[in-house]
């Protein structure tokens, strides 16, 4: 048994004696072998549940216990039926923190595979790049105008053009 249960144990059902008899074998053996929890156990023994022993009990009187039972009772009977339907409906929707997780988890690679697809590939704009310019080179090599990918056909139609071009 790891310490932290034994702990959680000590402080709530074992100096109290509510513990079945297998789990109290258990923790014995544990506070055999463990001096932190050993000291815990003793430590919790001398100040929280001997200075108890000798106090008297007082009993409740039961009209406390009456009032505090009709008070429960009146707050459930004063619920509408639309506030237990939502109460219901709260509890349904209750989500774990890991959902959350996971779909965080989800929507980022689902947006990083988006975002990957839409960006050009750039193999395909060397290519682009080395094909304009091997059609720019062979164009001044002597090759006809309209082998130069429609440069013929582009332009603006100013004097200046003409007499480059």
């Amino acid at each position: 048994m790891k310490c932290k249960k034994v702990k959680d144990l000590l402080l709530t059902n074992y100096i109290d004696g509510e513990t079945s008899e297998e789990l109290y074998i258990q923790l014995k053996e544990h506070l055999d072998r463990c001096k932190q929890c050993s000291q815990l156990e003793s430590s919790l023994r001398r100040y929280a549940k001997e200075p108890f022993e000798e106090v008297d009990q007082v009993a409740v009187p039961e009209n406390i216990w009456q009032e505090i039972k009709d008070t429960i009772e009146e707050e459930q009977l004063s619920k509408t039926w639309l506030q237990d339907v939502l109460d219901k409906l709260r509890n349904l929707t209750v989500v774990p923190k890991s959902v959350f997780a996971v779909a965080t988890v989800v929507a980022v690679m689902l947006i990083s595979v988006t975002f990957i697809k839409l960006l050009p590939d750039k193999n395909d704009l060397i290519g682009d790049y080395l094909y304009e310019q091997a059609d720019f080179l062979s164009y001044l090599a002597g090759d006809s105008l309209e082998d130069f990918n429609g440069l013929a056909d582009s332009g603006f139609g100013t004097a200046i053009e003409e007499y480059f071009l």
